[in-house]
């Protein structure tokens, strides 16, 4: 075989490879024997050294006869842990390499003696490059390099015993330690000085220590045993590495006010005023959005469409300090040149923003979005006459959202909506973007137009073609040909009233419009020049088209209930509601609890009174109605005493009864029998009435949350509440349950005409309508069916519709409005049976008589004590002879009055103040069945979630009648007083039987208090009740 020439040598890179091939060659040994069968591969980083790289460019002095005449290369066994012991090449050769410029370079074979087993376990160390060279070769540019450079000896053996001089001390680590280094005898070390140990030729390898640390690990990952259930820990938050960029901060509302001269701060100011919002019926009919919308994705063509009908407004450096009132006014004044105004005429003296026909909008929900679409509403806003833009900047909540209402020029953008509906204009469909028609020329369909494209804006469709013209013109014709006959009728109903009133609100969302006469003669500041009656609300050509159908003439569906909000049942009313709160997250926020302490029920009270008084401020009853609420007993040192549900009943029972009982004449007014109303007018209130209104009307949905009946207000009102001011709601069968002579009413004015005689109503007329019945003849068609409405609404909801200022506090508390997205509205959709049975349930917990009780009797004695107990039945007299201890008791539960007024007069010391008060419906038929559910339960109701109330006769060593850690001498004493135990948590009146044998076969004095045996028992029992309701002991 041909052995190959240096120059080739040369051009190759020198490894362990070529020193196999060229010992085989040497040899004549096969190829594929001298080849090991499973090479490891080098790291990519890690370069293979070449000749030259293993050779310093100048040369030490040739070599003597006592020297290797070239770099021996120590033989070794390569790869030994992958190779057999048949593949390795035994170490018989040393290369000589001359230096010569003339003669080629030759390789020469010596063969060696066969080595022994401890040269077999030697190995090759690696060469490194001495740092003298790193001066004279680039390591990142290395060329191979003809043999006729000088040479160097390198790994030649020292002189000595032959074995490898001992490490040199380790030295301390510093940043200018080079990375390698050597022992003085051309050995290569690490840092520290430990030479490394090469499993494998060409390759780096680890040190001793790291040797042995690996072998410790790899052992204890095979012999420890290993913890399946240990769980990884949690990556946290990647942490933002320092930087000098500036982040974005967002818009600021400080970014959009300048500083004007003299120190004056001026703001550009953007007005978009809003078409008017359409009728329920038309609402429906186009799909279109209920309550008005912030448009975030459409911003751009919302603005375009409104600036070419001129209701986009811009004012530019205008002082904070002006008025919101002179802002809206110029406003009115311009667009007055353009459109026609409907003006607001009303006997009352109303301020002159509320004769304004734009009403201020501001965000809702602290502008969260929420809803199906998910986008941001807004809502009419109430402010007073002195109210400035500096003022609306620092509403944070309400007009001031920074990413709302700051544009990307830093314009402040305030919102209005136009009160009245239809908008009637001269306009261009096409210039104006809602249509495809050129001519100028009156249009009444503007708002259904602009509703449609733009709808909920995540949903909107601004292709104009998309339109149904010949549906949109035929609207605005009906209008034409109806406005005669509209308003002949508007004119023969103004004259019954001498109070302005506005329509109630028929749709099933909240409905903005107010219906206004139009007077041109009529200034801005109030005055007119001629006389105007005011009129009907329902009969103003806004509440004709207002009207979807004929009362009762459709039959009414519930709303369907929510995705989000599963069902939930009557039995689970309270706990349901107050888990939906927590669960049904739509803005993103968790729904943080509370807790109440308090000395007695009235303390108690005083304070969820004041947490509700906050949340009227935050306008947030997440906190009220979440699921994490404690109520807790204490004593004067703070030391507690009870706990429980049965505390939470208690102190709500007090809540309801401070504005139920004390307080419901300030709010309500009676209006149909004995149902009530809520007291308002169409006037502005101060704030503090009106927080009292919020807070009234949340104590309203509190109780109906808790399953008790507010008051004495009209059900059907509560119904229409909970259905979004929906009159439709009000169907023939629900109004003839609550109210049936005024559904047979209804029924005979809708079988009549508008030319027959309404004689028979004119009773009805001059109560609810204060006018006489001669003032409705000539009505026409379309008034005679308004006024059906009319007529239900106003036994209903009372003389005012519930767009006044004291409707608005309340159903704005009503609702119970929740950072989470959803309110009382949206849970009570899920209630089975919907807002008629949520209303219906809560009316059958008041107590009526023995029936309405949820209760049970129970008798926990053993055979002896029941026999004894019939013995005494039969021997205490005709009043209980044959008769067993469920009679009794019910007989005590439906009497009247007290059996010992001068013992209940000794007893009152005793008693608490709430029971005190309550005292003065002891003459009630159903005083001692609410006392006996308010000392079991904490309610003066029937609950109907969770267990009945149970009546349990023990024996004394019940034991449950005192706790275990009890003294036996207290028991005794307690048992012998004749004490009955009350736990309100599980709603049970333990009653020893004992005692109530004493009671039944003692004698008594007919010419005493006591005169016979039923007026011991009785007044036992009533003492036990009172003395229990509204207190906290152990027993």
């Amino acid at each position: 075989m041909a052995m190959p020439n240096a120059q080739a040598l040369s051009q190759n890179q020198y490894s362990p490879m070529a020193l196999l091939l060229s010992q085989a060659l040497s040899q004549n040994i096969p190829t594929q024997a001298a080849l090991p069968q499973e090479l490891p591969s080098a790291p990519s980083s890690m370069p293979i050294p070449t000749l030259t790289s293993l050779f310093n460019q100048s040369s030490p002095s040739p070599p003597t006869s006592q020297q290797n005449p070239g770099p021996i290369l120590t033989p070794s066994t390569p790869y030994s842990a992958a190779w057999s012991a048949s593949s390795q090449i035994q170490p018989s050769a040393s290369l000589a390499v001359q230096n010569s410029s003339s003669a080629p370079m030759s390789i020469h074979a010596h063969p060696l003696p066969p080595p022994s087993q401890q040269s077999l376990s030697a190995t090759l160390r690696p060469m490194h490059i001495p740092e003298s060279s790193l001066s004279q070769t680039s390591t990142a540019n290395i060329e191979p390099q003809s043999l006729s450079s000088s040479v160097q000896a390198i790994g030649s053996v020292q002189p000595g015993n032959g074995l490898p001089p001992p490490p040199p001390p380790c030295q301390p680590y510093t940043t200018m330690q080079g990375s390698t280094g050597t022992n003085g005898y051309g050995q290569i070390t690490s840092l520290q000085g430990h030479p490394r140990i090469t499993v494998a030729s060409g390759f780096p390898a680890l040190t001793a220590i790291q040797r042995t640390n690996n072998n410790r690990l790899d052992h204890a990952s095979h012999s420890l045993p290993h913890n399946a259930r240990k769980e990884k820990k949690p990556r946290g938050k990647a942490i933002r590495p320092p930087s000098l960029a500036c982040r974005d901060r967002g818009p600021n509302i400080e970014d959009c006010i300048n500083i004007a001269v003299g120190g004056v701060e001026v703001i550009t100011v953007d007005v978009l005023v809003y078409l008017p919002l359409p009728p329920k019926a038309i609402i429906n009919h186009y799909r279109l959005p209920s309550q008005p919308i912030f448009y975030d994705i459409n911003k751009d063509s919302v603005r375009m469409v409104l600036d070419a009908l001129g209701l986009l407004h811009q004012y530019s450096n205008l002082p904070t300090s002006t008025m919101v009132f002179d802002l809206l006014s110029d406003i009115t004044t311009k667009l007055r040149d353009r459109y026609s105004f409907p003006l607001l005429l009303s006997s009352l003296p109303l301020a002159p923003r509320e004769l304004l026909p734009l009403h201020l909008m501001g965000f809702s929900n602290y502008g969260r979005t929420n809803g199906s679409y998910s986008t941001s509403k807004l809502r009419p806003m109430s402010y007073e006459s002195s109210t400035t833009i500096r003022d609306l900047l620092s509403s944070h909540s309400t007009y001031a959202i920074p990413k709302f209402v700051i544009t990307k020029d830093n314009h402040f953008q305030l919102h209005a909506i136009i009160r009245a509906y239809p908008l009637e204009a001269n306009v261009s469909l096409a210039q104006a973007y809602l249509g495809l028609d050129e001519s100028v020329r009156p249009h009444k369909c503007l708002s259904k137009r602009f509703y449609s494209m733009f709808r909920h804006d995540s949903d909107a469709n601004l292709n104009v073609h998309a339109l149904d013209e010949e549906e949109m013109e035929e609207s605005c014709d009906e209008l034409d040909n109806n406005e005669d006959s509209d308003e002949e009728d508007s004119r023969v109903v103004a004259q019954s009233l001498t109070s302005e009133r506005r329509s109630p609100d028929l749709s099933t969302e909240t409905s903005w419009e107010t219906s206004m006469d139009h007077d041109p003669q009529r200034t801005i500041d109030g005055s007119t020049s001629s006389t105007s009656l005011p009129r009907l609300a329902l009969t103003s050509a806004a509440g004709i088209h207002s009207i979807p159908h004929k009362l009762w003439e459709e039959r009414w569906i519930s709303p369907s209930p929510l995705a989000l909000i599963p069902e939930f049942f009557d039995h689970e009313r309270t706990p349901a509601i107050f888990q939906i709160v927590a669960e049904v997250n739509r803005g993103g926020s968790e729904c943080a609890g509370f807790e109440v302490k308090g000395a007695n029920d009235q303390e108690m009270a005083s304070e969820f009174i004041k947490l509700m008084r906050a949340s009227v401020q935050s306008q947030d009853w997440s906190k009220i109605l979440s699921p994490y609420r404690h109520f807790m007993c204490i004593d004067n040192q703070d030391n507690y005493i009870s706990s429980g549900p049965g505390c939470e009943q208690s102190t709500m029972t007090e809540v309801f009864k401070q504005f139920f009982d004390a307080r419901e004449d300030e709010f309500c007014m009676p209006l149909f029998e004995s149902y009530t109303t809520l007291q308002s007018a169409d006037i502005q209130i101060s704030p503090e009435k009106r927080r009292e209104l919020v807070l009234f009307g949340a104590v309203t949905a509190l109780a109906l949350v808790y399953g008790q009946y507010p008051g004495h207000l009209n059900p059907l009102l509560l119904i229409y509440l909970l259905n979004n001011c929906n009159l439709s709601c009000l169907h023939r069968d629900l109004v003839s349950s609550y109210l049936p002579s005024i559904s047979e009413m209804l029924d005979r004015w809708l079988n009549m005409g508008p030319s027959d005689s309404i004689v028979d109503f004119a009773a009805h007329f001059a109560s609810y309508h204060n006018f006489q019945v001669g003032i409705l003849n000539g009505r026409s068609a379309a008034g005679h069916r308004m006024l059906a409405w009319e007529m239900l609404h106003s036994v209903v909801v009372g003389p005012v519709g519930v767009d006044n200022a004291y409707f608005e506090a309340f159903i704005e508390g009503f609702q119970l409005p929740c950072s989470t997205g959803v309110d009382l509205v949206d849970i009570v959709r899920s209630f089975s049976g919907g807002a008629e049975e949520f209303v219906r349930t809560a009316e059958a917990s008041s107590i009526l008589d023995f029936t309405s009780l949820h209760i049970r009797f129970l008798c926990s004695i053993s055979e002896s004590s029941l026999h004894e107990l019939a013995n005494a039945f039969s021997i205490a007299g005709h009043n209980f002879a044959g008769k067993i201890f469920e009679e009794v008791f019910k007989e005590f539960l439906t009497g009247i009055g007290t059996p010992c007024p001068q013992l209940l007069e000794d007893a009152k010391s005793r008693l608490s103040i709430e029971v005190k008060a309550s005292l003065s419906g002891l003459q009630s038929p159903t005083f001692r069945m609410r006392l006996m559910c308010w000392a079991v339960t904490g309610a003066t109701r029937t609950l109907r979630d969770g267990n009945p109330i149970r009546i349990i006769l023990v024996e004394d060593s019940d034991p449950c009648y005192l706790p275990a850690t009890s003294d036996p001498d207290s028991r005794r004493a307690y048992i012998l007083s004749g004490c009955c135990s009350f736990k309100t948590c599980t709603r049970t009146m333990r009653i020893p039987v004992s005692h109530l044998i004493r009671l039944l076969t003692q004698s008594y004095d007919s010419a005493t208090e006591i005169k016979d045996a039923q007026a011991a028992v009785h007044n036992w029992l009533l003492i036990q009740m009172l003395e229990s309701a509204g207190a906290y002991t152990t027993v």
